[in-house]
């Protein structure tokens, strides 16, 4: 796209928008994404019952560590096995 003063937005040249591969666009490279995990919630479960334990009962705030305990070792672990799969970097 151009801006009214007739360059592109960069300031440097006019843009053209054709998008043919001789105009400095390059083919994406092939990426990995990680798989989908439940860990983050399961994480911040946790810390809800700690700190709603402090307010209320001890027991709800050891449910919350051993949750919070449970999240953040197998948040590791796939974090950790993330790089076997084909196609990782």
């Amino acid at each position: 796209m151009e801006t009214p003063n007739g360059k592109g937005f960069n300031g440097s040249e006019p843009a053209t928008g054709t998008g043919a591969a001789g105009d400095g666009w390059t083919k994406p490279q092939n990426m990995h994404i990680p798989d989908s995990t439940y860990m983050p919630v399961v994480m911040a479960l946790g810390m809800v019952c700690i700190f709603w334990g402090i307010l209320t009962t001890p027991l709800l705030s050891l449910v919350g560590a051993v949750l919070f305990v449970i999240s953040i070792t197998g948040w590791i672990g796939e974090l950790r096995h993330e790089h076997r799969h084909p196609g990782a970097e």
